[in-house]
């Protein structure tokens, strides 16, 4: 069953669930004394942006909305009163009810409390203003709150540095948007409609059922970890571990046919499973059972599907993404995908390992921008905090650091401008954080023989690196912040497909010769740096990674206190606050 056709399927089954436990009769005409005091009632719930039948009382970003949800209903009731109260009703609950399914928690948005304040409402002799607005304004706060949530995140990213803002494609006018679904009597769609529709948030929601299935049916595997087990070993849970991958799909049933009930050493088919399980939870495939692969095994299977949540919330952060070429890395994967069409898992696509910041002090940051321009043989140019935490002090033990390291230094950075003579007198300015210092292009220069600009307010990119030893860890979190990538020239292959002059061998000459150059590029490439423990590839398989910088952590506790936030838009989007971090076309030229 694809992900659209069990949604369209189990919204109606929830709405007959509901239909059938709570019968509601709501769609009396309201009378005309009651009718005509309140729009005052309603007003006065707005203006105090609290509401006492709800758990979340305080609604300041969301009163706007719902006084443009009264405001073209002349302040009069948007549920109650209608001739179609009772279903629309029952299918707001079905909805919200629904929840789950999409990584959110019906009781965010006091399901049963509304319920059982509606069976109370029906049942009340003379409902006043003060009763039927505080009924119907809480029907469609909630409402407009998983609305929200469901489109735009239930947290604000800027709390977590995901400084990846909502634009004017995303943005949504939610009382109008509710509105007509009133009209047309087509509330049940309004999750199809208003979640990512990204294929990887698609692939997600798919595994979110999957292992909350599992969480409830699988028996946990348990191993307690007392010394590495290599292949043709003895393990006591062999059968155990082969049920157990089998039930997650890293070995199939015909592998798991081959294996011999009575034997206790690992071996076989099963070591290629284990194999298979490593490579999905961004470890080494080799088979060995060490600590690591002994942890990601018994790690309870409610823990993976709160790491799908988790990615389920981040998809909800980014703006529309459009189908075009786009370079992404996910900085707890180790790994940097290229897509030729991002909407399109089957578009072809490049892979290749990344390192990334140290999780210490040196995080990669959370962003969507431009890549507009591809540096040959670069200079590095050090940033302030590194030349005094690093440079000056090394510099303070030996005088010949700078010349040793092959490092240079200026009065600014930029191709330009020429190396000043090295001095006691420019040494003393240096260090007295008056002149810059950077590293000539060669086989010193961390950066490698090519870097890969998208400006940006962190200053960091894509780059080659002289250390690619580092490739062969399988955790990878050794830079400064910015991320060096394992097939440089590959890279440059796809962002410069299509522009004239640029071959293979062009670009291998450039990244092996003696002189330094920029190159521009005709139509910019989005570059994405995304931070998700739990993500589905190209193939559609699910990979789940160590929470290496504590982000998740992080977004649990958030997650356990939602609040409301604020929802602003970017006129202009990417393009314009990228404008405003442009280096000016001289910078951009040539001979910079």
């Amino acid at each position: 069953m694809t992900y659209r056709s069990a949604s369209k399927l189990i919204l109606p089954l929830l709405g007959l669930l509901v239909a059938t436990c709570w019968q509601l009769s709501l769609a009396a005409p309201l009378p005309d004394k009651l009718e005509s005091s309140l729009p005052t009632a309603i007003k006065t719930i707005i203006a105090d942006q609290k509401h006492p039948y709800l758990k979340q009382q305080n609604f300041q970003y969301l009163a706007e909305q719902l006084n443009d949800l009264y405001k073209t209903n002349d302040y009069q009731p948007v549920w109650l009163g209608r001739q179609l109260s009772d279903k629309q009703i029952q299918d707001v609950f079905a909805v919200l009810e629904s929840a789950a399914i999409n990584g959110l928690r019906s009781t965010d948005y006091d399901v049963e409390n509304l319920k059982q304040r509606g069976m109370a409402f029906t049942h009340a002799t003379k409902p006043d203003a003060g009763e039927t607005a505080l009924f119907d304004t809480a029907l469609s706060l909630v409402l407009l709150r998983f609305s929200q949530h469901l489109h735009y995140g239930r947290v604000n990213p800027q709390a977590f540095n995901f400084n990846v803002k909502p634009d004017a494609k995303k943005r949504m006018d939610m009382p109008a948007f509710i509105r007509a679904h009133i009209n047309h009597d087509d509330l049940a769609n309004i999750p199809a409609l208003l979640e990512p529709s990204l294929w990887q948030y698609h692939e997600l929601w798919q595994a979110l059922g999957k292992y909350r299935s599992l969480t409830n049916s699988v028996k946990p595997f348990t191993f307690a970890y007392q010394k590495t087990i290599h292949p043709g070993e003895m393990l006591p849970q062999v059968n155990e571990l082969q049920h157990y991958l089998n039930r997650l799909g890293d070995l199939p049933e015909a592998d798991a046919a081959q294996t011999t009930a009575d034997s206790a050493v690992y071996q076989g088919v099963l070591v290629e499973a284990v194999k298979r399980f490593q490579y999905r939870h961004g470890l080494s495939p080799d088979g060995v059972i060490g600590k690591a692969t002994a942890a990601a095994l018994t790690m309870p299977l409610n823990l993976r599907v709160q790491q799908i949540e988790l990615a389920m919330e981040r998809l909800r952060w980014l703006p529309v993404i459009e189908a075009t070429p786009l370079i992404l890395v996910n900085i707890p994967a180790f790994e940097l995908t290229a897509y030729h069409n991002f909407t399109r898992p089957d578009s072809g696509v490049l892979k290749m390992k990344v390192v990334v910041g140290k999780a210490l002090n040196h995080q990669t940051p959370v962003l969507l921008e431009q890549m507009r321009f591809i540096d040959f043989l670069p200079y590095w140019n050090i940033p302030a905090s590194i030349a005094k935490a690093e440079v000056v002090p090394d510099l303070d033990q030996d005088g010949n650091y700078l010349d040793k390291q092959e490092m240079e230094l200026v009065s600014e950075f930029g191709n330009h401008i020429k190396a000043l003579a090295i001095s006691d007198t420019t040494v003393a300015a240096f260090k007295a954080g008056l002149l810059k210092v950077r590293q000539r292009p060669g086989k010193k220069n961390p950066l490698g023989r090519i870097k890969f600009m998208f400006p940006n307010q962190y200053n960091v990119y894509l780059h080659d690196t002289s250390a690619g030893g580092l490739f062969a860890h399988s955790r990878r979190d050794f830079s400064h912040g910015c991320v060096r990538v394992e097939k440089p020239e590959l890279l440059a292959e796809f962002v410069l497909d299509g522009q004239d002059g640029w071959t293979q061998d062009s670009i291998l000459q450039a990244m092996n010769g003696d002189k330094t150059q920029r190159v521009l590029l005709k139509k910019p490439v989005p570059v994405l740096f995304i931070y998700s423990s739990a993500a589905v590839d190209e193939n559609k398989q699910l990979h789940f990674y160590q929470d290496i910088y504590g982000q998740d952590r992080l977004l649990i506790e958030a997650l356990a206190m939602p609040q409301d936030w604020p929802i602003k838009d970017q006129a202009a989007g990417l393009d314009q606050s990228q404008e405003a971090i442009m280096p000016d076309k001289k910078a951009l030229s040539a001979d910079w």
